[in-house]
């Protein structure tokens, strides 16, 4: 059937022949990738491999048999490499390749056992090609994956159980990242479920040739929401990754909902020129509500008045306000604007400021909810785009209710106001407050305080029992409690 060239019985052999029967195979890897060509051949039977390129290595591993012994043949059925598995060899010709397993008897023997055949390209890959400026990645030419490495010359490097990924719809965790990319089907994300508190992910992008830019100015967008979101930082390196400089650091959730659209971060590159990289630094917060997202990375020529950057609310109280940006360039100028929520951008109220990036806006109405934006006024008639809008409010709280066992500027102390009320089993009683209270964003004064420990806030006369279920549905409120506490 076929033949051997054979030592004598017990020792190995020098190589087999191509015997008749083909089983499965597969294309050749490229440099540094690997394929599997068989999952389930029987000793005896080859692996048609395509597409071999002449000059790279290989090594070729068989396991399952009783014992594996490898040989190769080129196109010609000319064995160019044998022996024990695995077996490494360079390719002499491009071309078709075949690989067959066989007992490692002397005997070029077969047997009925599954073997799996992998081939992997052990050449190092091709060196990345120096992208040209203007450059833009919108990754959807990066495949979705939890398991990202090195693609399209991007590069990663992740603490365990955190690492950036490219989502194809949404990220793997509920209440955090975005639900759809900034443009296209991909994007980029972390993965922060099982992340400890400062770890760190990094993706550097391809090297980009700036040459032929005037003022070449950096941009991508961002989504960032959650309850434990950490920082990401942008830095960029002109010597090969040797040193990095800090672009731009954005801290905390910058998003109210998944579903608020990504937010741009620009970044002019004065002083730049020639070959550049970029690399974002994830920090994780702890907690699985941290899922950072990017898309649409690009590098453009700066527009003569770029905008302002990380406007950022500073402080508040009931009349005033005030903020901190960052200049978009060289401008000494900016216009803060404010008004309701929701309002149009030039029919708000402005308030210009010069040689000051942390400016407070007074007058305000007390007890109201606002929002705001800042540009650039560069000269005459030459003014950025609007940069914004962040809420505030003036009711002298924080957007979110924060704990604080302490009564001062802010806080009401009502430990000897008021009447008692003695509540019985799964009672409850309902007041109005003589202040107002700010949760999660929303102004109450009607209170129902239930004897189990809740408070809903909205209501005088909400019902409140206990409950072992799951509280989807119930009214906005503390729930301190899972089951009666009552006599």
């Amino acid at each position: 059937m076929f033949g051997a060239i054979a030592l004598s019985s017990g020792l190995s052999l020098a190589q087999c022949t191509l015997t008749a029967t083909q089983y499965q195979g597969g294309t050749a890897p490229a440099p540094g990738g690997s394929t599997t060509m068989t999952t389930c051949a029987f000793a005896g039977e080859w692996q048609e491999v395509l597409s071999v390129v002449a000059g790279d290595d290989y090594t070729v591993t068989y396991t399952g048999g009783t014992s594996n012994f490898v040989t190769i043949f080129d196109a010609t059925n000319t064995p160019v490499a044998w022996g024990t598995s695995p077996v490494s060899f360079t390719a002499a010709t491009s071309g078709t390749y075949y690989s067959q397993p066989n007992l490692d008897d002397g005997l070029c023997s077969t047997d009925n056992s599954c073997h799996t055949g992998v081939w992997a390209n052990t050449s190092p890959p091709p060196p990345c090609p120096i992208e040209a400026s203007p450059w833009l990645d919108d990754v959807e030419a990066i495949p979705a994956t939890t398991s990202l490495g090195p693609v399209n010359c991007w590069t990663t490097s992740a603490a365990t159980g955190y690492d950036w990924n490219v989502s194809g719809g949404n990220t793997p965790s509920f209440g955090t990242g975005a639900e759809s990319a900034n443009s296209g089907t991909n994007f980029f994300y972390t993965e922060a479920s099982g992340a400890g508190v400062g770890v760190t992910a990094e993706l550097v992008t391809p090297e980009i040739d700036l040459t032929g830019m005037t003022l070449p100015m950096f941009s991508f967008y961002y989504h960032m929401f959650g309850g434990q979101m950490g920082d990401l930082d942008a830095e960029i390196s002109d010597d090969g990754g040797a040193t990095w400089t800090n672009l731009t650091t954005i801290s905390g959730a910058q998003q109210a909902t998944q579903l608020d659209p990504f937010m741009l971060s620009e970044s002019v590159l004065v002083g730049y020129s020639g070959t550049v990289q970029f690399r974002f630094i994830a920090t994780a917060n702890g907690g699985f509500e941290g899922d950072i997202c990017i898309d649409d990375i690009a590098i453009s020529e700066a527009p003569t008045c770029p905008n302002p950057t990380n406007l950022t609310l500073t402080a508040s109280d009931l009349t005033s306000a005030t903020f901190s940006w960052t200049p978009g360039f060289s401008e000494t100028e900016w216009a803060l604007e404010y008004g309701a929520p929701g309002f149009t951008p030039g029919t708000g109220t402005s308030s210009l400021t010069i040689n000051n990036t942390n400016e407070t806006v007074s007058g305000l109405t007390s007890n109201q909810f606002y929002e705001m934006y800042v540009r650039a006024a560069c000269s005459p008639g030459d003014t950025s785009g609007y940069v914004g809008p962040i809420s505030f409010n003036t009711f002298n709280q924080g957007l979110y209710m924060d704990a604080d066992n302490a009564c001062g500027p802010g806080f009401n102390d009502i430990s000897t106001t008021g009447a008692l009320n003695t509540l019985g089993d799964d009672g409850e009683v309902g007041t109005t407050i003589p202040f107002t209270v700010l949760y999660q964003g929303t102004p109450y004064s009607d209170i129902t305080i239930g004897s189990n420990g809740a408070l809903v806030f909205g209501s005088t006369t909400a019902q409140i029992g206990f409950t072992n279920q799951v509280m989807s549905g119930a009214a906005d409120g503390l729930y301190p409690f899972w089951d009666d506490l009552g006599p």
